[in-house]
């Protein structure tokens, strides 16, 4: 097993990312995907729960609405995106 660690973003409305650790294996084909490649469905798995589908994505490819999710609820909705891109509207 190895472990990344992927910063918390910052964004319009301050640092509302926090460091996760993920876990994946060498090739990436287990759920816990925090660079993209192999499994996590081209997005960056950060709770460890399916493979980066609908809340895990937290860089605006693949799941995620198009929206940067950081904090694992809904889809980017309301104050979650931090790239400004999709959805987080009013951020």
């Amino acid at each position: 097993m190895q472990y990344s660690w992927l910063r918390g973003e910052r964004g319009d409305c301050g640092t509302i990312g926090r460091g996760v650790i993920g876990i994946s294996n060498l090739n990436g084909n287990v759920a816990d995907d925090v660079d993209g490649i192999g499994s996590g469905s081209g997005a960056d798995d950060v709770d460890g729960i399916g493979s980066g589908s609908g809340a895990d994505d937290v860089d605006g490819i693949g799941s995620g609405s198009g929206a940067d999710d950081v904090d694992g609820i809904g889809s980017g909705s309301g104050a979650d995106d931090v790239d400004g891109i999709g959805s987080g509207s009013g951020c």
